[in-house]
This record gives structure tokens, sequence and C-alpha cells, in this order.
């Protein structure tokens, strides 16, 4: 009965797709995951890293290169599995979690034998718990630290980042100046309801998401609502790479010409915040 506990796990988020459609959704996401490495790389580097994070850039950039040529796409991300592997290693313990969900998808696609094309189902079937996870966990610690209940943390941190933009138009003037003001004594609250309905809605809106994405009636509602929910934190985090990597896995759960169609725009949006880095076009902080 163990040996079926895995099949009965992906059973719940696999579907009919076969063939080269598959095969083609799996590819795009294989050289967007390359492509994304090699970027938060470079942004590093760009910024004034040293030679390890250099080596690592030169890495990716190089598997991302090899990806191009389908016969040697499987090759280019085992060598990134290595990489980040390294990486994982020589930051800890300070490597972020964002590092690890990377390194998750690159083994899951490295699974993949030569020769089995069926490998393909299972692979796109686990990676597509992986946006279920990301988001029911984060949705739990929000809500069992409870800080989002009366909006502590994020009133919390109004001062130091950029979520003020957001909740500008949700708090009334003279509670958002006393947010910001520094120094600051508290209460470190929100009194408005709008906000504590904003900020309570984050937990709600990444556990509903997850649950929704459980169920094939409800999936795509399960994707607007998580498209809807990342979008609005990486707004107000004015963040661009983690979104941009959930992005590229909830279209996972879309037909395969979605996974293919985002990579020029994923690509795009990079070309986009490496120019920042490079003082080419106005900055934006991401993380």
């Amino acid at each position: 009965m163990l040996s079926l506990a895995p099949e009965r796990v992906l059973f719940v988020t696999r579907d009919d797709a076969t063939g080269e459609a598959l095969g083609a959704a799996l590819d795009a996401f294989a050289r967007f995951l390359l492509l994304h490495l090699a970027v938060r790389e470079g942004v590093r580097v760009l910024e004034g890293a040293g030679a390890v994070r250099a080596a690592w850039c030169a890495l990716f950039v190089v598997c991302l290169l090899l990806s191009l040529a389908r016969p040697w796409l499987r090759a280019a991300c085992l060598v990134a599995l290595a990489t980040v592997a390294w990486k994982l290693v020589w930051l800890f313990p300070n490597s972020s979690n964002h590092f690890l969900l990377e390194g998750l998808c690159l083994a899951m696609l490295c699974s993949i034998r030569h020769g089995r094309p069926e490998d393909r189902a299972d692979v796109r079937a686990a990676l597509r718990w992986l946006p279920i996870l990301v988001l029911f966990w984060s949705g739990l610690n929000k809500l069992v630290y409870g800080t989002y209940f009366n909006g502590a943390f994020l009133a919390s941190i109004l001062p130091s980042r950029s979520f003020a933009f957001v909740f500008g138009f949700v708090l009334p003037d003279a509670e958002l100046q006393a947010l910001l003001a520094t120094p600051r004594s508290g209460p470190f609250a929100f009194e408005s309801w709008p906000a504590l309905l904003l900020s309570n809605g984050i937990y709600l809106g990444e556990m509903a998401a997850a649950v929704l994405l459980l169920l094939p009636a409800t999936r795509l509602l399960g994707v607007a609502l998580a498209i809807l929910v990342i979008g609005g934190i990486e707004v107000g985090a004015r963040e661009l790479m983690f979104g941009t990597l959930m992005l590229n896995l909830l279209a996972l759960y879309l037909p395969a010409r979605f996974n293919v169609r985002l990579l020029p725009a994923s690509a795009a949006a990079y070309a986009l915040l490496l120019a920042t880095r490079a003082w080419i076009a106005p900055d934006w902080s991401f993380n």
C-alpha cells in the first residue's frame, strides 16, 4: 500500500494531457526556470556581488543557452541542479526558501527519464503540487502567528517596505502618516476596516486558492484567485521574480500553450529588471 501513496498523491493533480503538448509545456517551464536562475544571479552581480555569485551566474547562463537545443535540455537542468545544490550549501543557514523551491522544480524536471515520455505527466502533476503547498503553508503561517488579524505585521513594516503605496488606497491619510512616522511608539495595528479586510484577506485568499487548486471543478477559479493574491502581494512589495516563478507554475494547470506563451513575456520582464540594475531603466526593488 505504501507504494501506491505517491500515485494517489499525483492522481489529485494530474489530468489526461499527453504527447507533444505536455512536453512543450514542461520544456517551456524548464527554460523559464533556467532563465529565472540566471537572472537572479545576474542581478546580484550587477549589484556588486562577489566571484562566487558571478560563477553561479555564468553556469546558469551556460545552462540556459544549452537548453535552447532540445537534446541538451535535460543535461542543462542537471548542471543547474548541481549548481543550486552548491548554492544552498554555500549559503546555509541563510539560504532562502525561494532557492529551495527552485531546487525542487529542477529536481522534478531532472527525474524525467530519457526515452520515457510517460514520466512527463507525473512530473507535471508533482510540479502542480508546489503552488498548493506554497500558498497553503504561507497562509497557515500567517494565520497561526496572528499578525495579520489586526494588520500588526504590515503596519510595523510600512516605513521600511513599499506596502505604503497599496495601503495608501485603504487607510485614511492621518492613520497612514502616523504609521509612517519615525520614531514610532505604536500601536502597530490598523484601525480602518478596509485595511483590516485587506490584511485578513491575504491569508484567507492564499489558503482558499490552495484548496480550490485541489479540485478539478474549481481549478480555474483557484488559478485566478492565486494570481490575484500573489499579484497583489508582489505589487505591494514591489517584487517581480517570485511572482513570475509562481505564475509559470500556476500556468501548468492550464493548456500547454500558456507556458509556451509565458516564456517570452517572462524574458521581457526579466530583461527590464536587468536593465534597472544596469541603470538603463528606472529602478524598482525586488526580492
